[in-house]
């Protein structure tokens, strides 16, 4: 073949390849973004983006437009951003980010590529044209062979390069469904900004050097691709330090965060602790008392006060019921005969102090502090074993109920083991505090525990309406309260605990049923 017939081969073969280039950003593009849709249904559709870039990018690079690169991108780019906020409008601005991040890392990414295989391609040309003693024709044929080789091998390094930064940014961009603020929108584009005005700049530079010279500006400085290949290299190295340190930043501030929740729900701990206490020092104080209310019921009936001894059971009875004292007689002081009844009991009293029946100290007094309406709920209804566990069981289920929802416990404190009753509050507390926050009306929760040998096991079950949002790095669903940097401490502390005992957490749904396993080694 002459020289010029391979010139239309040249042009199918880069046409292939700009169209293969072309295919595969619109496919990165919704890969990408397709890890960051809080509803699934709607990333089931993430394709419609790699779409809507590929429809503007055929129509203005291959249909005949006299437009600059630059605004043809910006338009590819504006497209699927529209199409993005079309899908999922509340996460506009972390698709704004996703959006215009990708312009810079797909243009870094095709660049590094193009300069690699250009250095390698231009020295084996030469070393073939220096060395190989074989006929031009022949020698046409390599070169051309060779430009399609190193069109191939451009491809696969932009696939390279663009997964291992797309994969990067899914794992170090922290803002998956939980939306972004302003400030922290500007301050991670900054980087990508740089490599947008370095687009600008060395594609007007290129051009206007040829324009002017009608040589490309690498023909007249050697040293120009070495030095734009270590700035494009650069800048996709800060694109990715930015997500890095801005990660950590963010993880240092939810652990400061973590660390004030835990040490408020401590002091709640503290608190149900200083209450179980306080029980336990009432109840002493009831023993004490039916004592000395047994010793008077019986000098009584010794001495044939039935009456009076009937008085008093109904005293007795109307503190257990957590009536106030004298609320009785102060009824019935205003009703018409009664004077008689006052008159009545006041001789039986005086009997009674004449017969030598006196009560010790206490007997007879009202401790209004032993009716409260959780010490009762307490009392009747909840038994796990452990005090601690019974008060926070017993405050879960008035919350619950008052929510008009029903509460089922079959839970139960391992004895005898190293299971400490502050974890177990944190696990149970968190819990149902997520789970009650999680449900419909009219739902049921449902707590039980289960132990075999070492292995301790507690389940958790609400009834749920929706879909548990996916799983985030640690394993456990994200938070979809708003904002997302002040939520999801609960899992978190649950998981902490669970790790500190050998054990493990898991969350499931099962229709409208989620349950929470926690597994502890004791």
């Amino acid at each position: 073949m002459e020289a010029g017939e391979f010139e239309p081969y040249y042009e199918i073969v880069f046409g292939i390849a700009r169209g293969a280039g072309q295919l595969i950003t619109g496919a990165a593009l919704a890969m990408l973004c397709r890890h960051f849709f809080a509803d699934r249904k709607a990333a089931r559709r993430v394709w419609w983006v790699g779409a809507a870039y590929l429809v503007v990018v055929l129509l203005f690079l291959y249909v005949p437009f006299n437009m600059y690169a630059f605004a043809v991108y910006l338009l590819c780019f504006s497209s699927a951003y529209l199409t993005l906020c079309c899908l999922e409008k509340e996460n506009s601005r972390v698709w704004f980010f996703l959006c215009f991040t990708f312009f810079t890392i797909r243009w870094l990414s095709v660049s590094v590529s193009q300069n690699l295989c250009f250095f390698i391609e231009m020295r084996l040309e030469g070393w073939m044209m220096m060395n190989l003693e074989i006929s031009p024709e022949h020698m046409r044929q390599i070169l051309f062979f060779s430009f399609t080789f190193f069109r191939i091998l451009e491809c696969a390094l932009f696939i390279l390069i663009l997964s291992v930064v797309c994969k990067g940014i899914v794992k170090l961009f922290f803002f998956k469904r939980s939306g972004m603020r302003r400030k922290e929108l500007f301050l991670l584009m900054i980087p990508s900004l740089m490599g947008i005005l370095c687009y600008i700049w060395t594609g007007r530079s290129v051009k206007v050097v040829l324009e002017e010279t009608n040589l490309y500006i690498d023909d007249m400085d050697p040293m120009y691709r070495p030095i734009e290949f270590g700035m494009q290299v650069l800048l996709l190295a800060a694109v990715m330090a930015m997500l890095y340190l801005y990660q950590r930043l963010k993880q240092e501030q939810g652990k400061t965060q973590s660390d004030r929740l835990l040490l408020q729900e401590m002091r709640s701990m503290r608190a149900h602790i200083e209450e179980v206490e306080r029980l336990h020092e009432d109840l002493r104080g009831m023993r004490h008392d039916m004592r000395n209310h047994i010793s008077v019921l019986k000098r009584l009936l010794e001495c044939g006060e039935l009456a009076q001894a009937k008085d008093y059971l109904d005293s007795m009875g109307r503190a257990c019921a957590g009536q106030p004292a004298g609320e009785k007689e102060s009824t019935e002081g205003g009703q018409p005969g009664n004077e008689e009844e006052s008159a009545k009991r006041g001789r039986q009293a005086r009997n009674g102090e004449q017969s030598g029946v006196k009560p010790e100290s206490g007997a007879g007094s009202v401790r209004t502090d032993d009716t409260k309406p959780g010490r009762k709920l307490l009392a009747e209804e909840i038994r796990t074993g452990n005090p601690v566990t019974d008060v926070i069981l017993a405050e879960h289920q008035r919350r619950i109920e008052a929510a008009g929802a029903m509460f089922q416990s079959d839970f139960h404190y391992p004895d005898d083991t190293a299971a400490d009753a502050f974890d177990l509050s944190i696990i149970l507390d968190n819990a149902l505090t997520n789970a009650l926050e999680a449900l419909p009306q009219h739902g049921v929760i449902c707590i039980r525990s289960f132990r075999e040998h070492h292995a301790y096991l507690i389940v958790v079950e609400n009834t749920f309406e929706g879909v548990l949002a996916a799983k985030g790095a640690e394993g456990l669903p994200m938070t979809t309260k708003q904002p997302a940097e002040a939520h999801g401490f609960g899992l978190r502390h649950i998981k902490a605990v669970a790790e500190h005992y050998h054990g493990a957490v898991t969350i499931e749904q099962e229709g409208s049923l989620v349950r929470l396993n926690v597994m502890l080694c004791i």
